[in-house]
């Protein structure tokens, strides 16, 4: 668990991370929030496959109990906190969906899966160059492509491979539309893991559901801090008061 305290804490989140799980790559987000927040990071086992039920126990172990919170996925986590919100909805105010998906986020583009999502890359090592043509753009700073490779590395091949597997099988759609909870989505324009057709999805299932658009790649947390910290809180000062 991280905590990043604040002045006021007047807007608590909950931060769940994509398919490393560490956690760790939230920092360039948690760096750039105003003092008007805190954030709690949930992290899961990286050498253990967990079901994803079991999983709620590690969002358990870190949520500020008493208290209105806002849960914030990224990536491959969206299905995860939609679930967690149809299991436990006491105290979320909001849900952020950052670059998530509620069923297969490939779609018919999908043929660069042959790279990333077949089976032999499943027991291979992530690359720098994978991570840079699929999460965080050419352009890249090289310490945040290290950092993010150094985070996937960090599990073992057979949590790596079941994790990613996941996504393909993903189906969170009626979790979505059973949703009561206010929900922005932050789309990255230039994504090239999650399909364009996958937020039309959202937006179709859930028409409620806000969505904002910040220019570069999948992981826009990392890659667009400032724009998602700014969005974020301007949405959550949208809502009534907690």
């Amino acid at each position: 668990m991280k905590l990043r305290m604040a002045d006021t804490g007047q807007h608590r989140l909950v931060l769940l991370p994509g398919l490393d799980g560490t956690g760790q790559l939230f920092a360039p987000f948690q760096s750039v929030l105003p003092s008007t927040f805190t954030t709690s990071v949930v992290t899961y086992p990286a050498d253990q496959v967990v079901p994803e039920r079991e999983l709620f126990a590690c969002i358990r172990s870190v949520i500020p109990w008493g208290h209105p919170y806002v849960l914030v996925a990224e990536s491959t986590a969206g299905p995860l906190a939609l679930r967690f919100v149809e299991e436990q909805r006491q105290n979320i105010r909001a849900v952020v969906l950052a670059g998530c998906f509620v069923s297969n986020p490939l779609g018919p583009r999908g043929r660069w899966a042959t790279s990333f999502f077949s089976k032999p890359w499943l027991h291979k090592e992530p690359t720098p160059p994978l991570v840079r043509k699929h999460l965080v753009g050419e352009d890249a700073p090289d310490i945040l492509v290290e950092s993010i490779t150094t985070a996937l590395l960090s599990l073992k091949p057979e949590v790596r491979a079941w994790r990613t597997e996941n996504v393909i099988s993903a189906d969170a759609r009626r979790a979505l539309q059973i949703c009561d909870k206010p929900i922005l989505y932050l789309q990255a324009a230039s994504d090239q893991f999650v399909v364009s057709t996958a937020v039309d999805e959202i937006r179709r299932l859930k028409p409620s559901v806000t969505v904002v658009a910040i220019p570069g790649p999948h992981l826009v947390l990392q890659r667009r801090p400032r724009e998602s910290a700014e969005a974020i809180r301007s949405f959550l000062d949208s809502l009534p008061a907690a």
